[in-house]
């Protein structure tokens, strides 16, 4: 049975939220994206997991038979369309935006957005690349390899829907640089890299909580990275994944989460944070180990 991907006016029924997440159409099962807890056992006791670990399925329904464990079979790796030219649209998108006054309202000012290539999209232009929109435009967000060409084209549509553009191949979110620096932040999702851009620091981000560790690993070798975890389950343990991942690559790697009282790095600058502010927090935090992982 093909899964359906949530939505503002159907939300996962696990953890509420309208993006991220699949359902079946029945409503026997959801693949959340935040909430390990309580999800489907296999025969040995192991989480069953969703497309290569992008979410932990829950039964809903009550049934004799278990979720299939088919659904922990990994899948090939998917390939950015070589016939959609990702470089030309988020160019010309970032390009729409400058004349047009609709900016997101993100607790973020212009100046790091555009750091971003920040655009605009209108359903029009979406309709003709086969992606839906639930509004009438969306931001768009590149998405980048290492050495910064576009594979892709996250969405953030006027409802608050995440997407991304048919055909986006999964990749980082790389501001405009400022100059290589000894330090790497690692975020998640492009306000956050904007929100530590804003603080002047270098930073890129990974378009969900896991994934993209091969590719930081180009951008973190030889570097001093700090980890910015989100302050829920799974972003935390995709800080920490990503940590391991990063030890034989990086000078030193350290996992710090926001302090007063924020969830991720774009809600803490809103609250006051400032360089000094994570400075602090950074100098307080011990060097990863994988020791520290399996404790």
């Amino acid at each position: 049975m093909t899964w359906r991907r949530v939505s503002k006016a159907n939300p996962c029924p696990v953890c509420g939220k309208p993006d991220w997440c699949m359902v079946k159409p029945d409503g026997s099962a959801a693949a959340c994206a935040r909430v390990p807890e309580g999800c489907a056992k296999d025969r040995d006791g192991r989480p069953i997991t969703f497309r290569d670990g992008m979410g932990w399925v829950h039964q809903l329904v009550e049934t004799d038979a278990p979720c299939q464990p088919r659904l922990t079979k990994k899948r090939t790796p998917r390939r950015p369309d070589p016939a959609i030219p990702f470089e030309a649209i988020a160019r010309a998108c970032h390009e729409r935006i400058q004349h047009e006054d609709i900016w997101p309202d993100l607790g973020l000012s212009r100046e790091p957005l555009m750091a971003m290539r920040t655009g605009i999209v209108f359903r029009d232009a979406l309709a003709r690349l086969d992606t839906r929109c639930p509004g009438r435009f969306a931001w768009t967000f590149p998405m980048r390899r290492p050495d910064g060409s576009v594979c892709g084209i996250r969405l953030r549509h006027e409802t608050g829907e995440k997407r991304s553009i048919k055909g986006s191949h999964a990749g980082l979110f790389i501001p405009v640089p400022r100059g290589r620096s000894r330090s790497l932040f690692i975020v998640e999702g492009p306000t956050d890299t904007a929100a530590m851009w804003d603080l002047g620091l270098d930073a890129i981000g990974r378009h969900a909580c896991r994934g993209q560790a091969e590719e930081a690993a180009q951008l973190a070798r030889g570097r001093e990275v700090v980890i910015v975890e989100d302050n829920d389950g799974p972003g935390r343990d995709g800080a920490r994944s990503l940590a391991d991942d990063l030890l034989e690559h990086a000078a030193s790697v350290k996992v710090i989460r926001a302090t007063m009282g924020a969830n991720d790095p774009r809600e803490w600058k809103a609250k006051g944070a400032t360089r000094a502010v994570v400075a602090a927090v950074v100098k307080s935090a011990r060097p990863w180990t994988r020791r520290e992982a399996v404790a």
